[in-house]
């Protein structure tokens, strides 16, 4: 049974409102700790990596409560509806500043960001893993993933243009207060559009729920080449891309000189993810997934050494540089999750078992700890050149700054290219794969 175009958009919508509150905390998490919650650069760093890095186990454990779940609703589904209102609650609590002092103060960072990172996984691992039980055709999959990176570029979108207008707007002076009430705003959205997105899908792909067996699961996925790829790419990618999301607001206010661009500035690199990721379904069309992401890949590394030659203070030239940058990079974005769902694919027609849940938060795994070593080199970095909040910046403290959106991470993205030609999945090689796991299955439904 095909998908209709509204549950497409439902499904879509839903990371609508995962990337209201990923962006936030993706932009102005850093940020926010060091000038507005008052905490010291590497202590702000160490928050994100330490958060991250567990968050990054917690979501192994969820996958695999994900393969083993089983409700009226799906597998995945029943978290969608659950786990919203625990991750708006989070999402609030970070972005509070308690009136303590010393440790106390740095504890309590370090507590709320990890709960948001976990209630944000509680709740984007059953979602992120949905499209593999929703369809078993790879072109609805591709579909599937391209809705959801339109609507999560759509929430970057308001982030980008809706924050700093809005903590102005709702805390005047008070940029804590500001913070705040502004992502309370957004967690409230966020919430109401999970439960459409619930209410509005279905998990068609009904697949018995295996006993548990980590250790076999784990084996399984350890002897996939294709795993292994996906896995070493989401490390390196996201470790690249924590670095210019971390550095922006620090390039905007102390290298350019106008933090008042950031909302325009924002703006127009979430229009060049949507521009990306509205092309990038024609570009799948005509040429392999693999030979996408590695050209486009190579293209963002060249792409980002550029701002070395560019006048920051220019914003023409910076606005065409960072619009340019983003729609590279959001080419790639649909084509990986797919590339997700084919690797569950080809593990089940390997090993007989659909591990869905298992393979997605493996990846996740290694997304969230390469934000963590990202987040954490931010901070280090920041550190190390002599930031100091607030205060004018020296002529190396700018330059490590320029170097974190530019030099590190394009040096990160000629890494993954390599990364991806390794990855075994062609053209050919796909439409052998569903060929032959449509007679499995077909032999295994006859076989009793």
């Amino acid at each position: 049974m095909s998908l209709s175009r509204r549950e497409k958009a439902a499904y879509g919508a839903g990371d609508f409102a995962s990337g209201l509150l990923w962006q936030s905390i993706g932009l102005f998490l850093m940020f926010f700790y060091t000038e507005v919650y008052g905490l010291p650069a590497a202590a702000a760093g160490g928050i994100l990596f330490v958060a991250r890095a567990w968050d990054a186990v917690w979501d192994l454990l969820l996958g695999y409560a994900v393969d083993r779940t089983h409700s009226r609703w799906g597998r995945c589904r029943p978290y969608l509806l659950f786990g919203p209102p625990l991750l708006a609650a989070a999402a609030i609590a970070t972005f509070t500043v308690p009136n303590l002092a010393g440790d106390a103060k740095l504890a309590y960072a370090y507590a709320s960001y990890i709960g948001l990172m976990m209630a944000y996984s509680l709740v984007n691992i059953p979602y992120s893993s949905m499209p593999a039980l929703m369809s078993s055709d790879p072109a609805e999959r591709n579909t599937l993933t391209g809705y959801r990176m339109f609507a999560a570029f759509s929430g970057w979108l308001v982030v980008a243009g809706a924050t700093l207008p809005l903590v102005q707007w709702l805390g005047g002076e008070d940029k804590a207060l500001g913070y705040r009430a502004t992502i309370a705003c957004m967690a409230a959205i966020a919430v109401a559009i999970f439960w459409a997105c619930f209410a509005n899908t279905r998990e068609r792909m009904q697949t018995p729920v295996e006993p548990p067996d980590l250790l076999r699961e784990s084996a399984t996925l350890l002897r996939s080449p294709a795993w292994w790829t996906l896995f070493a790419a989401g490390l390196i990618q996201f470790t690249a891309v924590a670095l210019p999301n971390t550095a922006a607001m620090y390039f905007l206010k102390y290298v350019a000189g106008h933090v008042e661009w950031a909302s325009s500035y924002f703006v127009l690199g979430n229009v060049g993810m949507i521009c990306g990721v509205l092309v990038s379904h024609q570009f799948t069309k005509r040429w392999c997934k693999r030979s996408v992401v590695m050209a486009t890949t190579a293209a963002s590394a060249s792409c980002l050494l550029l701002l070395l030659v560019i006048d920051p203070q220019s914003r023409w030239e910076l606005s065409l540089w960072y619009f340019t940058v983003s729609a590279l990079g959001a080419i790639k974005a649909p084509i990986i999750w797919s590339m997700v769902a084919d690797t569950i694919d080809l593990v089940e027609l390997q090993s007989g078992r659909r591990v869905a849940g298992l393979i997605t938060s493996s990846v996740a795994f290694a997304n969230k700890f390469g934000l963590g070593v990202g987040g954490g080199l931010a901070g280090a970095v920041l550190g190390w050149v002599g930031y100091q909040a607030g205060a004018v910046q020296s002529a190396t403290a700018q330059q490590g700054i320029t170097w974190m959106i530019s030099v590190l991470p394009a040096a990160g993205y000629l890494m993954l290219a390599g990364a991806y030609w390794l990855y075994p999945i062609n053209r050919p090689r796909l439409d052998r794969l569903q060929l032959d796991l449509a007679r499995r299955r077909e032999q295994a439904t006859i076989a009793p």
